[in-house]
């Protein structure tokens, strides 16, 4: 039987609660069968009403992804909410080949009918078995009527963004250049290209109110020092978090960005 393994997920909530901190222990031991196991928790994003769904898979394989997917949408029922008031959906597998798998099934299931920001990571050590996925979901209530979904171009998967309202949900922005000093530099500007895009779009401009960040164990902490401010996002509350990988096998950090227009 799959073992989960003993963790610890920090997430700084910064603008959307008092700069709350969410801290979660999932205890070790065997994975309990039938449904994936869930937790969720309520938050307030900018007046908004929204739910955090956590989601523990077994495996990548195609039944217990189906499940996976089943389970959230139960969980979204749960709270009132439908997939088309997702706004951010993020993976971690165990493997490469695993996060291929998840991937394909969320496109199928989620991202395309149900277009929302995405990222996905690659974490052997957040399992005790060889395969194993861990998925988060942010939906925020009302998003499905008039969510604006801006595409990359030319437009491959993930959406750049997702907008409803004042409120804007970026995907997890990499970049393939050679090295953490030259992947910062394009992510820098790309993040700000994409926040002029969001401003535009939503027509104010956008601040950033959080930040999460994956930077990859290949990669001393030290090359990445105050990594809000080498991403010109300096005074945004940022958590940062290790990985093994990415989608793009070069790339060694990753940025997802909420962000909410300025009144």
């Amino acid at each position: 039987m799959p073992v989960r393994r003993a963790w610890i997920d920090s997430v700084v909530i910064g603008a959307w609660s008092h700069a709350d901190t969410i801290r979660r222990i999932v205890p070790p031991g065997p994975l309990p069968t039938g449904p994936p196991p869930v937790v969720t928790r309520d938050l307030v994003i900018s007046g908004r009403a929204a739910t955090w769904v956590e989601i523990d898979g077994p495996s990548t394989a195609l039944d217990d992804l189906e499940a996976l997917f089943d389970a959230l949408e139960r969980a979204l029922a749960d709270h009132d909410l439908t997939p088309a008031d997702v706004v951010r959906s993020r993976m971690t597998t165990a493997t490469r080949d695993g996060r291929s798998a998840a991937s394909e099934v969320r496109l199928r299931r989620l991202s395309v009918p149900f277009p929302c920001a995405t990222s996905s990571y690659i974490d052997p050590s957040a399992f005790d078995a060889d395969d194993g996925i861990r998925l988060a979901t942010l939906a925020v209530r009302d998003s499905g009527p008039g969510k604006a979904a801006v595409e990359h171009s030319p437009p491959p998967p993930p959406w750049k963004f997702v907008a409803t309202g004042d409120l804007a949900f970026l995907s997890g922005i990499t970049s393939p250049a050679d090295g953490i000093g030259a992947q910062i530099t394009e992510i820098r500007a790309r993040v700000v290209a994409t926040l002029a895009v969001v401003g535009d779009r939503i027509g104010r401009p956008v601040r950033p109110t959080t930040v999460s960040a994956y930077v990859g164990r290949s990669v001393a902490l030290e090359a990445v020092g105050d990594l809000a401010a080498l991403v010109g996002l300096d005074r945004t509350p940022i958590a940062v978090r290790r990985c093994d990988g990415f989608a793009t096998p070069a790339s060694v950090i990753e940025i997802e960005i909420d962000a909410a227009a300025t009144r």
